[in-house]
């Protein structure tokens, strides 16, 4: 199957608006994927349908106002965050607590950070920086960041399209995230689903009391109800006896 960065580089820049529209389409369409590769799709996507991108990265919003690095298209992005997370500055961050969207025209004349610009200038090599806010509803969830070598590299149609772009891949990536929740919660529900059935076996009771017993035993040992579960199974595997 054809990847998302695979498609055709030629569309008009009329048409961009229907090739990223139908790379959400498609990711929506996979069936369910590991959200990494949601992520991947979309970080190769940005730089495929936002002229002037050679690299992007999608980080999320770490505790204590710190980026978490989730895609990239190339190894630079992960060391880039690093300055940021060092310094406390540069424009992902601000993308996500501050502006919804930050232009670095030219790094070498970057003043707005005083603490990150002299490390990202002696570090990176890309000149145009463009940040945008990945968010859901009014929280933030991170940040779309792209790089381009030369200043001046990102024009207004540039932002514009980022910004679609951005939207797009927030609904992506929250769908992706439900999707990755449902899954797990079915998985725990069968895990469950066979525990219960185990003890109702072992101790000879209907499917109210074994998942009575569950309950307690999750309550004396502050442990979650899935975890006790996973435990039971496997002593059972490893044949061992609940007491």
């Amino acid at each position: 199957m054809t990847s998302i960065a695979d498609r055709s580089a030629s569309s008009p820049s009329s048409d961009v608006h229907v090739a990223i529209a139908e790379m959400v389409r498609h990711l929506a369409s996979a069936g369910p994927r590991d959200l990494d590769q949601v992520l991947d799709d979309l970080a190769a996507g940005a730089v495929h349908n936002i002229d002037g991108a050679e690299e992007a990265s999608i980080s999320i919003a770490g505790r204590k106002r710190t980026l978490v690095i989730e895609a990239a298209t190339g190894e630079l992005a992960e060391v880039h965050n690093k300055i940021q997370n060092s310094t406390g500055q540069g424009p992902c961050l601000s993308a996500i607590w501050e502006e919804p969207l930050v232009r670095i025209t030219d790094l070498h004349d970057e003043t707005r950070w005083p603490q990150y610009t002299p490390d990202a200038r002696a570090t990176i090599p890309y000149r145009s920086i463009l940040s945008v806010r990945l968010h859901t509803g009014s929280e933030p969830l991170g940040s779309l960041s792209l790089y381009a070598t030369p200043p001046h590299a990102f024009a207004p149609e540039s932002e514009e399209i980022a910004s679609i772009f951005a939207a797009h891949a927030s609904a992506a990536w929250t769908a992706a995230v439900r999707g990755a929740q449902f899954e797990d919660a079915l998985a725990s529900r069968d895990i469950i689903a066979q525990a219960k059935g185990m003890v109702m076996e072992r101790f000879g009771i209907d499917a109210m009391e074994a998942f009575g017993l569950l309950s307690k035993l999750s309550q004396d040992t502050n442990t979650r109800v899935i975890e006790v579960a996973r435990k039971l199974l496997d002593a059972e595997a490893r044949g061992i006896t609940p007491s």
